[in-house]
């Protein structure tokens, strides 16, 4: 999923420019983007919250370095 159409599925949800650039900053590639679009139309993602969580779970897990600054 393209990064256009993924911010216009969010605005859809909640349309604050915050939400938006926050899932979006923590998604690198068409395949992640995709990945949250399917959790989202599945139901797995209820929220605004579930949805940026997921998202930054996404980033850590392709940045682990990342992950090791938030745990100190």
């Amino acid at each position: 999923m393209t990064k256009e159409n993924l911010e216009k599925m969010l605005k859809e949800i909640r349309d604050d420019r915050d939400f938006i650039m926050g899932v979006s900053i923590c998604l690198s590639n068409d395949e992640e983007r995709q990945e949250v679009a399917d959790a989202i139309r599945s139901g797995y993602l209820k929220g605004e919250g579930d949805i940026v969580e997921y998202a930054f779970g996404i980033y850590t897990e392709t940045h682990p370095a990342n992950a090791d600054d938030e745990e100190e």
